[in-house]
């Protein structure tokens, strides 16, 4: 998921071409909350975390419902 942090989203995008290669299609810059709400869905609860031990890159997380 994008970062919310301009630093981080900054490198995610810089590294998103080949981090799409090694993380197996991964893409670590994708507007994920928004994407959900653009598909229709309404976020009904959200939580954001960090995925520890993993690259920068791919710590955002966030974890919730979203209903139709």
């Amino acid at each position: 998921m994008r970062s919310d942090e301009p630093g981080l989203a900054l490198w995610q995008d810089r590294l998103h071409g080949g981090w799409v290669r090694v993380g197996h299609g991964c893409h670590c810059n994708r507007p994920t909350l928004e994407n959900i709400e653009r598909a229709g869905f309404s976020i009904t609860e959200i939580e954001h975390d960090r995925l520890r031990r993993a690259p920068p890159i791919v710590r955002p997380l966030i974890a919730g419902v979203a209903l139709a």
